[in-house]
């Protein structure tokens, strides 16, 4: 048996005009071909994570078991341990038994890191990430059921050189995040029922930027899809959110509930695709000017997405367009908590295979009654907005162990939902090498990026 020792190298260079927020690593703006990506649920695995969730990829990582290709029974173990550099400190455990017609699975995450730059943390004090996960499924003769449990705790102190007591300055967050599936076949239909609930409290106090929130939130979610071998698939889900200002003084608590019924249909050809229902939003608040009554406003709005691709040799062209309703990001002292987003979306996209890999993408973002804050007159405005954005992807690889991965971005003008940054380069390049008759191993991973300096007024 041979065993073969593994050195992890790592090299990061970042140059910036200015090290901000949004490059600290720490919980900072994350982005997506320049846009500002916030207020949108995600999934972690089977588990859907609340939008109210900021920065969830920069605290949160799956386990990978890695899992054994073969019709068995069998159990697995994993333990992992990271330390490093400014605070980093992560431990990984894991339990998986796998049989043929069942899987368990346990993972749990303990992670600790101040960013790359450390400026907003307290040294006392690092970031905290905590997780437990626990999955199950079972298949049956004509259904396949899974449910899968999350408990997630997130706290953060922060501090600032503008102000002297930075004490309260805190971020902290905890919830459950539960989902059950239950997925068979009837005739040439398959079908998918799935319900999601989420328990959680989040509270956020930052003294620097005129923060103050305190607030619980219940929400659950009912999906059924329907799908056939004909390219045809419908989809019905009830959004119902509850959320309760713990800041109030009076009780029952100050309270905001928003449902909404989301349609749509879904049909897919051999190079397009076309998705289109409608969104109905309904909510019910306290009104903030005078705390008299309540107020309730419901809309109905449609929803849209198209995407057609032509390939012609090694080049692939594809071009997309997708209209998307949401709410507003919630906050009880937001007067325009009830209104609702129009984001629309275009995107052009032009890839060549050739040895490598070269992809540029056009994206063009309206975005329409998004709610911002003014931290000068400390109140909220309603806006809209639009941002362009060209980015250009360039990847190569030499004998499978030799990687180069070259990405710009450009913005082509400043505007409330982009990074304000014109030009952002990342620069990747990735190595495996064998020593000593393929004894000693070193793998290792060499970045660059440049940030432009983002001197606009937004």
């Amino acid at each position: 048996m041979k065993h073969k020792v593994i050195i992890l190298f790592f090299i990061d260079v970042i140059f910036s005009q200015n090290i901000s927020y949004d490059l600290s690593n720490q919980f900072g703006i994350e982005l997506e071909n320049n846009e500002i990506i916030w207020n949108s649920d995600q999934n972690f695995d089977q588990l859907l994570i609340d939008s109210s969730s900021k920065y969830f990829k920069q605290k949160f990582h799956s386990f990978d078991f890695d899992d054994i290709k073969i019709d068995s029974t069998y159990t697995k173990s994993k333990f992992s341990y990271e330390f490093g550099d400014y605070g980093l400190d992560i431990l990984n455990i894991g339990l998986k038994k796998y049989s043929e017609d069942s899987n368990l699975q346990f993972i749990g995450l303990k992670k600790s890191f101040f960013g790359n730059y450390s400026e907003f943390a307290d040294a006392d004090s690092s970031p905290l990430s905590l997780l437990y996960k626990i999955d199950y499924s079972k298949r049956f003769k004509k259904h396949s059921i899974a449910f899968s449990l999350g408990y997630f705790k997130t706290s953060s102190d922060f501090l600032f050189d503008t102000i002297e007591d930075n004490s309260n300055n805190k971020e902290f967050s905890d919830f459950i995040s539960f989902t059950l599936v239950d997925r068979f076949q009837k005739g040439i239909w398959n079908y998918i029922f799935e319900f999601n609930h989420i328990t959680k409290h989040d509270k956020l106090f930052l003294s620097e930027e005129l923060l103050n929130s305190d607030t619980d939130i219940n929400r659950n979610i009912i999906r059924i899809n329907a799908n056939n071998s004909k390219n045809v698939s419908l989809d019905i889900s009830l959004d119902n959110k509850f959320y309760f200002d713990l800041r109030s003084v009076d009780y029952p608590l100050q309270s905001y509930s928003q449902n909404s019924l989301h349609l749509v249909g879904d049909n897919t050809f051999k190079s397009s695709k076309i998705r289109y229902g409608f969104d109905y939003f309904k909510g019910s608040a306290p009104y903030i000017i005078d705390s008299e009554g309540r107020s309730d406003s419901d809309q109905v709005l449609p929803n849209l997405y198209y995407e057609i691709n032509h390939s012609f040799g090694n080049q692939t062209y594809s071009l997309s367009l997708d209209m998307i309703n949401k709410p507003t990001t919630f906050l009880f002292h937001n007067p325009n908590y009830q209104d609702i987003e129009t984001w629309n979306k275009v995107n052009l996209s032009h890839k060549i295979f050739a040895g490598f890999v070269l992809q540029t993408n056009l994206k063009w973002v309206e975005a329409s009654d998004i709610t911002a804050y003014n931290q000068d007159s400390n109140s909220f405005f309603t806006a809209s907005d639009d941002l362009l954005s060209l980015n250009t992807e360039f990847s190569i690889s030499f004998n499978n162990s030799h990687h180069i991965g070259l990405i710009y971005y450009h913005n082509f003008y400043d505007s409330i939902i982009s990074s304000n940054r014109s030009d952002i380069i990342n620069i990747n390049y990735q190595f495996e090498s064998s020593l000593m008759n393929e004894k000693l191993g070193v793998d290792g991973i060499i970045s660059f990026a440049y940030y432009s300096e983002n001197n606009s007024e937004l």
